[in-house]
């Protein structure tokens, strides 16, 4: 396994610390291996016979990332996202379409007035990814199990685990009752793949992390938000662009952001605070942001499944050394963005720019 850093500003070193939660005896002394210049601001470290590892950044001073975990061949570190691909990588593409912005409206807990959001954003052709605690649909704050299909109807279904428990701590046994058990009960309920989860309280763990690679769950949407329109790095750590009551701002850096990259907006929260009636936190407010937001040509509406889809499409295409020869391995097409044009890429197609 191949790990990069871009060694962030204020950071006097750069090193790599190796941990295993279940063998304390694998660990490396801290603060790590000394990862070696590469050039740019980047800095390498190589680790021998291992497929995946559980692994911490720092400076040898302090200054660290949270703690991660990783089951691919190469990572890049950026931005405070650990990365499949460089990080230039998604700039040679469009969103489909050749749109380079998207929204997505990520909102949690599957309650009754789901229903009314799911009608406005309907009403304003925005697509919402709900993420349902399965196990207590019956409660009667939540939206039952009989209506869900249709309330969620032209949206997506997501997790949120079975009964919203903390996680941070949980046993292999419980994970596989709250995650494995809440997906299998969602995809009956819904007669369809579910693609990812938003974690609840924003808990998880390395096990679980494991676990949802295996149940081929794509995404899982974390509490940390970027307060701008990067594209996620790894999935599984998806952080938001901002809760709904601070959207007011970004919504209008957003219309205006610079389309000569991607852009994407994620907004997250949960239909029940809008009935509190706060200033910037209720229904009338809400109504205004997806007014704003609505019926602009140049962006793509989408949920977090088919974002998540589409940048592993994306991850799969192997890119010539030019930059100008693009082989899609994925198994959906993607755009190519030529000279600010999208251009699309059938499965298993290769496109080469003139």
């Amino acid at each position: 396994m191949i790990f990069h850093l871009k060694k962030p500003s204020g950071w006097d070193g750069a090193y790599l610390h190796l941990w295993d939660y279940a063998k304390p005896q694998k660990h490396t002394k801290w603060p790590g291996r000394r990862m070696k210049p590469e050039g740019d601001g980047w800095y390498c470290c190589e680790i021998k016979g291992k497929s995946e590892t559980c692994l911490v950044l720092n400076d040898g001073c302090g200054k660290q990332t949270e703690d991660l975990y990783w089951d691919k061949p190469e990572a890049w570190y950026a931005d405070d996202y650990l990365r499949g691909v460089p990080p230039d990588h998604f700039s040679r593409f469009t969103f489909p379409d050749g749109l380079k912005k998207a929204l997505v409206m990520s909102y949690d807990d599957g309650v009754i007035q789901d229903i009314r959001l799911a009608r406005m954003f309907t009403q304003y052709g925005i697509r919402g990814t709900f993420h349902i605690n399965s196990g207590i649909m019956e409660n009667p704050d939540k939206v039952p199990q009989e209506l869900a299909e249709f309330v969620y109807r032209g949206h997506e279904p997501s997790m949120h685990s079975s009964t919203h428990p903390f996680l941070y701590h949980a046993t292999e046994e419980h994970i596989r009752m709250e995650i494995h058990e809440d997906k299998l009960r969602l995809e009956k309920i819904f007669g369809r793949r579910i693609l990812g989860m938003s974690y609840p309280f924003g808990s998880y763990n390395i096990t679980m992390l494991r676990r949802m690679r295996e149940w081929g769950l794509l995404y899982g949407r974390v509490v940390p938000e970027t307060k701008d329109f990067r594209l996620p790095g790894d999935l599984l750590h998806w952080r938001p662009s901002c809760h709904h009551h601070q959207a007011q701002g970004l919504t209008e850096q957003f219309l205006a952001a610079d389309p000569s990259k991607l852009n994407l907006f994620l907004i997250w929260g949960h239909s029940w605070e809008f009935d509190d009636d706060k200033p910037d936190n209720n229904w009338r407010f809400m109504e205004s942001i997806c007014k704003q937001l609505s019926g602009h040509g140049d962006v793509w509406y989408a949920t977090m499944g088919e974002v998540a889809c589409y940048l592993t499409a994306l991850e799969a295409v192997r890119v010539s050394c030019d930059g100008r020869t693009f082989e899609n391995k994925s198994a959906q097409t993607v755009w190519v963005n030529h000279d600010g044009i999208g251009v699309p890429v059938p499965p298993g197609q290769v496109y080469t720019m003139d």
